[in-house]
């Protein structure tokens, strides 16, 4: 599951204050620091502008965990809501 980009211009440097807050709500998720080699920026039309890409990591292990994928959004969208967009206003 990935987070809206909207969810991401609120910065994941606030995602961690953010994640608590969805832990509140009982949703626990992680983030993960991955080499930007691995992603193709380029194509993305997206600048580089640090070694490592933040992503939201969050595995269903169940068919029927899928029935939660809608709530689990709300949750997250609810929780990082309560914090300001990111000063660099883009995806990344």
């Amino acid at each position: 599951m990935a987070a809206a980009c909207g969810a991401r211009q609120r910065g994941l440097a606030s995602g961690t204050a953010g994640f608590a807050e969805a832990a509140q709500q009982n949703l626990h998720l992680a983030l993960a620091a991955l080499p930007v080699d691995f992603f193709d920026l380029a194509a993305a039309k997206i600048e580089r502008d640090a070694e490592t890409v933040t992503c939201l990591r969050s595995v269903l292990m169940k068919p029927e965990h899928s029935d939660w994928v809608e709530r689990i959004h709300q949750v997250l969208d609810q929780a990082i809501s309560k914090f300001p967009p990111s000063p660099r206003g883009h995806c990344h």
